[in-house]
């Protein structure tokens, strides 16, 4: 049976949750991006429509028509709205995540440096009892 090292343990588990942390981040920047997207494609729809809007009363339209333009130019507004609010709330969840990644991304640096530290100092540790034997040697 082996026998794993706690401080190892404890490293690897700390690089894991770092590994965790950045995978989130990713998801979050990513959906970020889709839903930053969605705006703006619905923006660039408001202005065509705004544009067609325009168009058709310089030619002249029946009321019942620019009620209908009206009326489906608010609904593109409150869903860019709505959308802004989605932007928005995706934008918070991305600085929580970028700073769960920050807090999580140092914890395992200490364990590293320690079994560095250890595995640097293990030749001299095991070089001890033979030194130990040569000083007794050289002694006599």
């Amino acid at each position: 049976m082996v026998r794993h090292d706690p401080m190892q343990t404890l490293q690897e588990r700390a690089e894991q949750a770092t590994r965790e942390a950045l995978q989130r981040l990713s998801e979050l920047i990513s959906a970020c991006r889709e839903s930053e997207s969605r705006l703006g494609l619905l923006q660039r729809y408001r202005d065509e429509y705004r544009a067609k809007l325009e168009a058709a009363t310089r030619k002249g339209v029946s009321a019942l028509e620019l009620a209908n333009f009206r009326n489906f130019l608010a609904k593109l507004d409150e869903a860019i709205a709505q959308q802004r609010a989605d932007v928005a709330h995706r934008q918070a969840a991305v600085m929580r995540g970028r700073a769960d990644w920050q807090e999580a991304e140092p914890r395992a640096r200490p364990y590293e440096v320690l079994l560095e530290r250890r595995a640097e100092a293990a030749p001299t540790h095991a070089r001890a009892p033979e030194q130990k034997k040569t000083v007794k040697y050289l002694s006599l």
